[in-house]
């Protein structure tokens, strides 16, 4: 029977210390989402006191602002991949929030084929994605290729075809087929 009880007060100790355990945590809701790039969703906070403070382990992944007012972290997608967030609240609990982001929306262009002769240039504009933008040519005896702001600029070098791929801070990309003729 003194064995019994011992169990039994074990038992009753482990669940307290679980219970405290439980209460040290912050209740994230989601635990887990899922972004294009530069799509954002709210995740709430429970079960803490703010101010709160949001990492994230991978920023080129994902970014996260904190709302202390209503309780929340709005996170948003950048490149493709998994990252975690650790919320810590004023009272240093932590929840933790697992974030993949996937395919990157195309960038576009105002011209997805250009056809010139050699020597003369043309003039793309880069209609959206996120700055800094860069632009390289498949083959790069064909065109010479340069960016400033959202606008390339695509020189032909000689008779050929080849693609100019645009990429954007985020990760995602866009293409332009160049034919050039002499």
């Amino acid at each position: 029977q003194e064995e019994e009880k011992k169990k039994q007060e074990e038992e009753e100790a482990r669940r307290k210390k679980e219970e405290e355990e439980k209460q040290k945590q912050l209740t994230l809701n989601p635990t887990s989402i899922t972004l294009t790039s530069l799509q954002t969703k709210n995740v709430e906070i429970k079960n803490g006191t703010a101010p709160y403070e949001a990492k994230v382990a991978n920023d080129e992944i994902a970014r996260v602002r904190v709302d202390n007012k209503d309780n929340y972290i709005a996170v948003t997608g950048l490149r493709e991949g998994t990252t975690e967030i650790v919320v810590t609240d004023k009272n240093m609990k932590t929840g933790k929030v697992t974030v993949t982001t996937r395919n990157p929306q195309p960038i576009t262009v105002s011209k997805a084929n250009v056809t010139l002769s050699v020597g003369k240039s043309e003039r793309v504009n880069i209609q959206s994605g996120r700055y800094p933008y860069k632009a390289v040519a498949a083959d790069k005896s064909v065109v010479e290729v340069s960016v400033t702001d959202a606008t390339i600029t695509i020189k032909a070098l000689k008779e050929g075809r080849t693609d100019v791929t645009v990429t954007d801070k985020v990760g995602a990309k866009g293409r332009i087929a160049v034919t050039v003729s002499k």
